[in-house]
């Protein structure tokens, strides 16, 4: 499975910046929804006005923010001479066949199609950044894509909130948190296996939870354990999610934590998507699991927070001292 995050979006389209900036657009156009998000990463870098397709073809007025003044004086989207319309990928080509068949040959003469992913060099697009091949997954549409109906799904920190540690008391506040969850990421497809280390007694308000936010799934696996104290001490963490997993014949598993993913992924050799880093663990992903700037980013900001907190440490034991020097003094 081939996975673009929107880091390696924004890679992929500044390698290809001079040739874009060599084309001379008067306007950036993005299809809605997924298409607005490099045409406002080009429009940003190249400096140009972005405007959705309806306004283009509406003739709306263009208009900016007062710190960004673009590079020319367009007034309205038909005076542009010279127009770019992006989407972020193409796949059979049916998705720019109909804004085509919304525009008018004068129109038409005037613009550029632009797909930053293609599975080949289309010629529906007349400009393809990259080839990726299908399965495509992209990090934008995760919680939108048709695999969601062959997953599997974590709860905390997935569909809702983690509890915090306050909250994780095996009773009272446990319950309260079970029904009162922030939601986080809400597919709008339906999920083939739920897959969470939530105890077998939680059922009732883990099933509420999910009708009350209108998600739905085939399948429901919690563990058949008792206490917190049980779950806590199980020799194997990872072996519920891993044996669900393996027995569902599904393609991916959404997890949150990147250390859990990261098992996950090694015992059963499947497709995991590490949503609070993410990452896709995958067989056809780079080496060691982890492409090196995503390995560099990861490393930099826990690195980052180790060392802040390390010279908090060292800044309080030294005014410690300071103070338990005066205070001998006096």
């Amino acid at each position: 499975m081939n996975f673009k995050s929107i880091s390696d979006l924004n890679r992929d389209i500044n390698c290809n910046l001079s040739l874009l900036k060599s084309e001379g657009f008067d306007v950036i156009v993005g299809i809605p929804r997924s298409g607005m998000l490099p045409a406002s990463i080009i429009s940003l870098k190249l400096n140009l006005p972005l405007i959705t397709l309806t306004e283009y073809l509406n003739n709306s007025p263009i208009s900016h923010g007062r710190t960004r003044k673009p590079s020319n004086n367009i007034k309205c989207a038909h005076d542009a001479n010279k127009v770019l319309i992006v989407d972020d990928s193409i796949h059979s080509g049916g998705t720019l066949a109909e804004v085509k068949h919304k525009m008018d040959d004068h129109l038409l003469h005037k613009a550029r199609f632009l797909a930053v992913y293609g599975i080949s060099n289309d010629k529906s697009a007349d400009f393809i950044l990259e080839v990726v091949k299908p399965p495509r997954f992209f990090e934008w549409n995760a919680m939108h894509h048709n695999i969601i109906s062959d997953s599997c799904f974590d709860i905390d920190g997935v569909l809702c909130e983690d509890p915090r540690e306050d909250q994780n008391d095996d009773g009272v506040k446990y319950i309260d948190f079970l029904e009162n969850a922030k939601p986080l990421y809400l597919p709008i497809k339906k999920i083939d296996t739920i897959v969470t280390n939530r105890l077998e007694k939680y059922r009732p308000q883990t099933i509420s939870w999910l009708e009350k936010h209108g998600i739905k799934y085939n399948h429901l696996k919690m563990v058949k354990l008792e206490t917190k104290e049980e779950r806590v001490s199980q020799t194997d963490y990872f072996k519920h999610k891993v044996d669900v997993y393996l027995q569902s014949n599904t393609k991916i598993f959404y997890e949150s934590s990147l250390n859990q993913a990261k098992v996950i992924f090694e015992r059963t050799k499947m497709p995991v998507y590490c949503v609070d880093e993410n990452i896709l663990f995958s067989t056809d992903s780079a080496i060691n699991y982890i492409n090196k700037p995503q390995l560099k980013w990861i490393l930099k900001e826990r690195f980052y927070r180790y060392s802040i907190t390390r010279k908090a440490r060292s800044l309080i034991k030294r005014l410690l001292k300071k103070s338990t020097r005066l205070v001998l003094r006096n």
